[in-house]
Protein backbone atom coordinates (compact mmCIF):
# COMPACT_ATOMS: atom_id res chain seq x y z
CA UNK A 1 0.00 0.00 0.00
CA UNK A 2 2.88 2.24 0.81
CA UNK A 3 4.45 2.04 -2.57
CA UNK A 4 1.02 2.83 -4.35
CA UNK A 5 0.27 6.04 -2.16
CA UNK A 6 4.49 7.24 -2.85
CA UNK A 7 3.43 7.00 -6.69
CA UNK A 8 0.16 8.61 -6.69
CA UNK A 9 2.54 11.79 -4.73
CA UNK A 10 5.52 11.47 -7.18
CA UNK A 11 2.66 11.62 -9.90
CA UNK A 12 0.63 14.37 -8.63
CA UNK A 13 3.85 16.37 -8.11
CA UNK A 14 4.95 15.94 -11.48
CA UNK A 15 1.72 16.80 -13.12
CA UNK A 16 1.41 19.77 -10.94
CA UNK A 17 4.18 21.06 -13.04
CA UNK A 18 2.68 20.65 -16.36
CA UNK A 19 -0.32 22.22 -16.17
CA UNK A 20 -0.46 26.32 -16.70
CA UNK A 21 -1.57 28.13 -14.11
CA UNK A 22 -4.69 29.94 -14.47
CA UNK A 23 -4.02 33.99 -15.83
CA UNK A 24 -6.39 37.00 -15.32
CA UNK A 25 -7.24 38.60 -18.51
CA UNK A 26 -5.10 41.23 -19.88
CA UNK A 27 -8.12 44.06 -20.19
CA UNK A 28 -10.99 44.02 -18.28
CA UNK A 29 -14.52 43.30 -19.94
CA UNK A 30 -16.40 46.33 -21.06
CA UNK A 31 -19.58 47.64 -19.12
CA UNK A 32 -21.07 46.96 -23.09
CA UNK A 33 -19.66 43.59 -22.69
CA UNK A 34 -21.36 42.65 -20.09
CA UNK A 35 -23.73 40.14 -20.34
CA UNK A 36 -28.17 40.70 -19.07
CA UNK A 37 -27.96 37.67 -16.95
CA UNK A 38 -32.29 38.68 -16.19
CA UNK A 39 -32.39 38.09 -20.07
CA UNK A 40 -34.16 34.38 -20.76
CA UNK A 41 -31.77 31.81 -22.69
CA UNK A 42 -33.29 30.80 -26.24
CA UNK A 43 -33.21 27.17 -25.85
CA UNK A 44 -33.91 24.97 -29.01
CA UNK A 45 -36.41 22.48 -29.26
CA UNK A 46 -35.33 18.82 -29.14
CA UNK A 47 -34.69 16.48 -32.05
CA UNK A 48 -37.06 13.85 -32.58
CA UNK A 49 -34.18 11.32 -31.77
CA UNK A 50 -33.31 13.15 -28.37
CA UNK A 51 -37.21 12.42 -27.55
CA UNK A 52 -37.19 9.06 -28.62
CA UNK A 53 -33.85 8.69 -26.50
CA UNK A 54 -35.76 10.54 -23.45
CA UNK A 55 -39.30 8.30 -24.26
CA UNK A 56 -36.69 5.04 -23.68
CA UNK A 57 -34.72 5.80 -21.14
CA UNK A 58 -38.33 6.44 -19.12
CA UNK A 59 -39.59 3.21 -20.13
CA UNK A 60 -37.00 1.31 -19.11
CA UNK A 61 -37.22 3.44 -15.79
CA UNK A 62 -40.68 1.67 -15.36
CA UNK A 63 -39.68 -1.80 -16.48
CA UNK A 64 -36.98 -1.81 -13.71
CA UNK A 65 -39.43 0.01 -11.12
CA UNK A 66 -41.87 -2.97 -11.99
CA UNK A 67 -39.30 -5.67 -12.00
CA UNK A 68 -37.64 -4.62 -8.41
CA UNK A 69 -41.39 -4.71 -6.83
CA UNK A 70 -42.04 -7.93 -8.12
CA UNK A 71 -38.90 -9.34 -6.72
CA UNK A 72 -39.28 -7.98 -3.88
CA UNK A 73 -42.67 -9.69 -3.35
CA UNK A 74 -41.31 -12.76 -4.29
Amino acid sequence: MLPTILLSLVLTASRADAVAPLQAPDQPLAASDAVDETRPVDVPAPSEKALVFHRSGNVLWAVNQVWSLLMLTS
